[in-house]
């Protein structure tokens, strides 16, 4: 190849990073994602979840889908679909900011427990952990669960 070949190569390369770079930091996400500015999150361990259970010092929300939340659940978790979060604004609305909100989904390979509970810090509840063990450790230990018969047995915010 000659050197204008190579030449036009690189220029397009730096053209091609450049515009990437660009987009990333307009948009504010890649590279320039604002992750440093989001909530620090609470991580609630096991122990520290069924503690609260019991104590019952904690409104657990369910964040994974309404069939999931309806085939089974933590004993008392109302629930708040990630993707359905608008639906269920009206259970948001009825909690109170001072109570301790507990989080969960499936486990560790579920994050709509972690994008839930940063939306519910915007919205301004001060008190917002994740049980990032979720249902599955929850399950797994045996603790209290139940089902509903229809998801629109949400439980009542507390």
């Amino acid at each position: 190849m000659n050197l204008q070949i190579w030449r036009e190569i690189f220029l397009l390369l730096i053209l091609a990073t450049i515009l990437g770079f660009g987009y990333s930091f307009l948009t504010k996400h890649g590279f320039f994602s604002q992750t440093a500015e989001q909530p620090d999150l609470k991580i609630v361990s096991l122990p520290e979840a069924k503690s609260a259970f019991d104590a019952h010092s904690a409104v657990f929300i369910d964040a994974r889908h309404g069939f999931e939340y309806t085939a089974g659940h933590i004993r008392g978790a109302i629930s708040i679909p990630l993707f359905q979060l608008d639906q269920h604004a009206y259970l948001i609305d009825q909690l109170k900011k001072e109570n301790q909100l507990i989080v969960y989904c499936d486990g560790v390979a579920c994050n709509s427990s972690i994008e839930l509970a940063t939306k519910l810090l915007e919205h301004g509840f001060p008190h917002v952990g994740v049980f990032y063990g979720g249902w599955q450790e929850w399950t797994d230990a045996h603790y209290p669960t139940e089902q509903s018969k229809n998801n629109s047995q949400n439980g009542k915010a507390q």
